[in-house]
């Protein structure tokens, strides 16, 4: 996460409308860490904030969540503290625009860490399990699965076609399936949502 500077005073906050919030670098944290990050887009009513991955020292590393009242965060609520392995989950939300991630380890034994999503929109999930297409047209977007597991039998397509033109570009930022027999394929479709083909099972 973004550190305190030196003097004191708070790192700048992220002011994009989606972006994506990490321990330091590295396989591990470090110890003794006591970082935040505020999360400001320009504009926005809400945050969503969905963790991809969390494993740090359970009960004695912590990542807290924060609903603040404004991007200086002096007042906040405490929306979830998470510590342990917790797998991905339903998005937590701030319903006033600003929130901020705070992360407190200790002086000894460290993980991977954590790593999350935020954005000013939810993520379009998967259409109920069915096959109906969802297209997404937007300067940019989330797309899931759902919160938790996804369901078994599960058919779900999304097009992508940004109204602003230009490459459309796909990043994932958490993704575990059942290996050989559970799939997501992504094709170069023609201009037209409509035109995509029909997805078919890759090669046994």
């Amino acid at each position: 996460l973004n550190r305190s500077a030196s003097d004191g005073d708070p790192p700048p906050a992220l002011s994009a409308p989606v972006g994506r919030v990490t321990t330091n670098a590295g396989p591990y944290y470090a110890n003794n860490e006591a970082t935040s990050v505020t999360i400001a887009p320009t504009g926005a009513s809400s945050v969503y904030l969905y963790v991809t991955d969390l494993d740090v020292e359970d009960r004695y590393d912590w990542v807290y969540i924060d609903q603040c009242g404004d991007a200086s965060c002096t007042t906040y609520t405490v929306l979830s503290s998470l510590s342990g392995y917790v797998p991905p989950g339903a998005p937590l939300v701030s319903s006033t625009g600003f929130m901020r991630v705070r992360f407190v380890s200790d002086y000894s034994i460290s993980y991977s860490g954590f790593g999350a999503i935020y954005a000013t929109e939810e993520a379009v999930s998967c259409p109920g399990g069915g096959a109906e297409g969802t297209v997404l047209t937007g300067e940019w977007g989330l797309i899931s699965d759902g919160d938790g597991a996804y369901p078994l039998n599960a058919r779900c397509q999304w097009d992508i076609a940004p109204s602003t033109g230009g490459d459309a570009v796909l990043t994932f930022a958490s993704f575990r399936t059942e290996p050989n027999y559970d799939f997501a394929t992504v094709r170069e479709c023609t201009d037209d949502p409509s035109a995509t083909p029909t997805p078919t099972p890759p090669p046994s």
